[in-house]
Parts: C-alpha cells; structure tokens; sequence
C-alpha cells in the first residue's frame, strides 16, 4: 500500500512537470499566434487601401 502512495506521488511530481513545461509551450505559441494574426490583418488592410486609389 505505501508502495502505490509512493509511486504516485512519484509520477505527481512528473506530470506536473510537465504540465508545467507545456504551459510555457502553449503561452509562447499563443503569442506567436496572436502575432501571426496581427500581420495578417495589416497585410489585408494595406492590400484593401491600394485597391481603393
């Protein structure tokens, strides 16, 4: 029995580790993403205003 307890607490810690390692991954990517988004947006308004004039 505390064999089990042990042994879970163990693989906690791993997954909440990783957990932790994936959280920063999906925060950096977000950013990336929202930046993505942001140039495309400009690219498309500047291509709408040069079809204007």
């Amino acid at each position: 029995m505390i064999d089990r307890i042990e042994y879970n607490v163990e693989h906690a810690v791993d997954y909440v580790e990783r957990a932790v390692s994936d959280t920063k991954k999906a925060v950096k990517y977000q950013s990336k993403a929202v930046t993505k988004r942001l140039i495309i947006i400009i690219i498309i308004i500047i291509i709408i205003n040069n079809k204007n004039k």
